[in-house]
């Protein structure tokens, strides 16, 4: 198993969520930092760590590599010997 972490700066996220839901920049900011909020609560809840705490994973990667962030985790797989599934087990904490 191979913990990620994809990141993308403000700029880059409110783009998006404009070009996704038509938002004007304030209603990007707005959903960015709800979304960005349920998504901490959830993840200290389910994990007891802190969102964006970068400690916990062997990789970040920009999500404005867009497609070839796959290519970047695939390599870096390959390189490690690590195989692309496993079984259930390899999945829990």
């Amino acid at each position: 198993m191979v913990r990620v972490f994809i990141c993308a700066s403000k700029e880059y996220r409110m783009k998006k969520v404009a070009e996704m839901y038509g938002d004007s920049p304030e209603e990007a900011r707005r959903s960015i930092a709800r979304s960005g909020a349920a998504r901490a609560a959830y993840y200290k809840t389910v994990s007891g760590r802190l969102w964006g705490d970068l400690h916990g994973y062997e990789l970040c990667i920009d999500a404005a590599m867009g497609e070839g962030a796959a290519g970047l985790i695939c390599d870096y797989m390959d390189r490690t010997g690590r195989r692309l599934f496993g079984s259930a087990s390899e999945l829990s904490p």
